[in-house]
């Protein structure tokens, strides 16, 4: 069963890319660069196994798909996937300042600067892939692990609010509030409604974010996570979860958005000499960062922060 919520939503991810990758119309060799393959995917992991030793390094990698995972083992992989994460951010960061100064120091031939810049981002974009594929996936279920190990000492107690009647009404009314300042600045500067309209993009970053969370998560984690912060009684257990929930939809939507993002700005650079194909590629780029504001805005910030108002609650 883990092994299928681990398997699933790397699935569901390289076929989103492949159909992301369809769209921009950009060439699949502009994604493959073997030094910031290395850079990106293979000098993090060096790092991590120099950095948490070869006992820990393994556990990590084994620990969170066992059929029985330990507390501990379950946090240490925690602990070793959040600082992997960053670590290949920073690569990833370090790769592209690499590649961008290299760019800047020879500009003689301007008909190389869009393939030099592409070439330069596609680190962005495999930094990305490797949390989606790779981290996200094994936070998630160590988390769960961690989780379900941590509700067997819980007392159970029911967390019962009257106040909670008027977090419905709070999710409304934010909701509402954030959709008519989307569309006041959205007049203020003279643009149309529909054309913040792009459905891949809407996709990619509104849609398979939430299968990708369903299928790591399963179908009653998934509904607890939606239905806890709004019920009139439930357990601290349901709010912890739906919280870690939350923060895990988060980051795939961010990294969904960077990666699409990422493949719309290679294809942007890559065709520099075709006029026509650079408004539609930088378009794209940027909705995909507007739409997961959006969601963030109107269902992940809310919806965490009621969570995290009842948790406080039972605690007191």
């Amino acid at each position: 069963m883990k092994l299928m919520r681990f398997l699933g939503p790397i699935i569901l991810a390289v076929t989103a890319f492949i159909l992301m990758k369809l769209m921009s119309g950009s060439w699949w060799t502009r994604l493959i660069d073997m030094p910031n393959f290395l850079i990106v995917g293979v000098f993090p992991l060096i790092y991590q196994l120099i950095l948490f030793g070869a006992k820990n390094f393994k556990t990590a990698f084994s620990a969170p798909l066992k059929k029985e995972c330990s507390a501990a083992e379950a946090s240490g992989a925690l602990d070793f996937f959040k600082v992997y994460s960053k670590s290949v951010w920073i690569f990833a960061t370090a790769a592209t300042l690499i590649g961008i100064v290299s760019m800047m120091k020879n500009l003689d031939d301007p008909n190389a600067l869009g393939p030099n810049m592409a070439v330069a981002l596609i680190s962005f974009l495999y930094a990305a892939l490797i949390n989606l594929f790779l981290i996200l996936p094994y936070m998630s279920i160590a988390k769960q692990c961690l989780t379900e190990s941590e509700m067997q000492s819980m007392t159970g107690s029911m967390v019962k609010t009257s106040v909670r009647k008027n977090g419905t009404m709070q999710f409304f009314f934010l909701v509402i509030f954030v959709v008519f300042v989307f569309i006041h600045v959205t007049w203020i500067s003279g643009g149309i409604l529909l054309t913040l309209y792009d459905p891949p993009s809407l996709l990619i970053t509104g849609i398979v974010p939430l299968l990708y969370q369903l299928m790591l998560c399963g179908g009653k984690n998934f509904q607890t996570a939606f239905s806890a912060p709004f019920k009139k009684e439930c357990s601290a257990a349901e709010l912890s979860k739906a919280l870690d929930f939350f923060k895990a939809y988060n980051k795939s939507v961010w990294t969904f958005s960077m990666a699409a993002v990422g493949i719309s700005l290679i294809a942007f650079f890559t065709y520099l000499d075709t006029l026509m194909a650079l408004g539609p590629n930088l378009a794209v780029a940027l909705l995909s960062f507007l739409y997961a504001a959006l969601i963030y805005l109107i269902l992940i910030l809310p919806c965490a922060a009621i969570a995290k108002q009842r948790l406080s609650e039972s605690d007191m």
